[in-house]
């Protein structure tokens, strides 16, 4: 009997240390398909974005170290101004960040065409077949039919702001129409308001206004041979835009000191009530909670798209920033699965519901946004034709552009002056 015992306790431990045995090596299997799998490193990511954008995409960022501990980022914030210099600096000196975040699509064609970008076919194939993107939004960053970006944010422009306070205690309405908006402008000077400001100092609100002025009065397809330098810069269309602009200012629509200030400045004047419109980007949501968190988007200030002239397609001209890996980074797998969750809808939701941002991933739903985001969307929805910006120009003219059209706006007088020095540039640039 006794040995019965002792045979049975045996048969028991043999089946207890086989059955730990078994749970030892799937935990030690777990662990080092665990330790494979799991991505390290360390990644450099570079971004021109400050204040509340900077604020937000941070918080992306924070997200993807708490899902991927194995991966430290390094944040390089620079300021827009020395973003290029300083990317070129850093490829010249073999030292580049891994992931670089621009705006500017011409800058991308330059940069690919140096032979300095992974492309990410393989990541897109990916995002496609999730229904992250459609073919579209391939296509929009390919360069020599090649994919070498991917979307991280979007934000439309030529959209007018303003508080809704103001537009009651005048009792007006957005408009709809070319003719409607123009008669706004000239009843808002007649009430002895101020109808626009402009933040004239930084330069790119000069551009931008320029840019939403000809698609809606001159179409996209001036504005595509424009970009392509396939018409003058002095041709009677680029004129005619700027002679609209012209008798804006002269009428007295626009701040006496159209220089003295840049575009943060004006935005405050702005919405202090120093003048009642102000031409921008989406980011407007997201700055105006940020420095007047006691307003609401959508109920105490929103925007309306400057409208088109009634033969010209509406086009929303969007702002679209997107991510690049270096071909010579260090870490670049790593980089990967930065840009594959960036460019992933758990990301963009983040800054989505904190305002003045629109997902370019298609899986983040409209209910995450805010009044004003939401609205902002559905124009990018609707448009006949979405414009990736006046960055297509080459980054020489994109310069010239800038610096001859705060001339212009400083003086209309030189509008002739103005034309000729960018098609002379132009010529220089495009050789043609």
């Amino acid at each position: 009997m006794e040995m019965l015992r002792k045979v049975k306790r045996m048969k028991m431990w043999h089946a207890v240390t086989t059955v730990l045995l078994i749970i030892t090596f799937m935990l030690l299997a777990s662990a080092l398909v665990y330790t494979a799998a799991a991505p390290k490193g360390k990644v450099s990511i570079a971004y021109a974005w400050g204040g509340v954008e900077a604020e937000s995409f941070n918080l992306m960022l924070d997200k993807f170290e708490e899902e991927y501990p194995g991966i430290k980022l390094e944040r390089m914030e620079i300021p827009g101004g020395e973003f290029r210099d300083f990317i070129s600096a850093k490829i010249a000196a073999g030292i580049p960040p891994d992931v670089v975040i621009h705006v500017l699509p011409g800058w991308l064609e330059e940069i690919v065409g140096i032979g300095e970008v992974l492309p990410l076919d393989d990541l897109w194939d990916d995002w496609v077949a999730k229904g992250w993107y459609t073919e579209e939004w391939r296509n929009m960053i390919t360069v020599n039919d090649h994919p070498y970006g991917a979307w991280v944010k979007a934000s439309g422009r030529g959209l007018m702001w303003y508080t809704t306070a103001e537009f009651r205690e005048l009792g007006v309405e957005e408009p709809k129409t070319w003719s409607e908006f123009t008669d706004l402008l000239e009843r808002l000077k007649e009430e002895g308001k101020q109808p626009l400001l402009i933040g004239g100092k930084d330069g790119w609100p000069c551009k931008d206004w320029f840019e939403t002025v000809l698609l809606r009065t001159q179409g996209p397809e001036v504005h595509a041979k424009l970009v392509r330098h396939e018409i003058a810069w002095n041709d009677p269309a680029v004129r005619e835009t700027l002679e609209v602009i012209k008798d804006w200012i002269e009428k007295g629509y626009f701040q006496e000191e159209k220089l003295a200030y840049g575009f943060y400045e004006a935005f405050l004047k702005r919405t202090r009530g120093e003048a009642v419109l102000q031409h921008s980007g989406g980011w407007i949501n997201g700055m105006t909670q940020a420095e007047f968190p006691m307003m609401l988007p959508g109920v105490d200030f929103t925007f309306f798209p400057m409208p088109a002239k009634e033969d010209i397609p509406f086009v929303e001209s969007s702002s679209l920033d997107y991510m690049i890996i270096l071909k010579n980074a260090k870490n670049i797998e790593e980089a990967k699965t930065v840009v594959s969750f960036l460019t992933g809808p758990d990301a963009q939701v983040i800054w989505a519901e904190r305002g003045g941002y629109i997902a370019p991933n298609a899986k983040v739903l409209l209910t995450v946004y805010d009044l004003n985001s939401r609205k902002e969307a559905g124009l990018m929805k609707a448009a006949d034709i979405i414009l990736f910006n006046t960055g297509l120009i080459p980054s020489e003219m994109e310069y010239a552009l800038t610096s001859e059209l705060q001339r212009f706006w400083d003086n209309p007088a030189l509008l002739d002056e103005v034309l000729n020095a960018l098609e002379s540039e132009a010529q220089k640039i495009y050789g043609k």
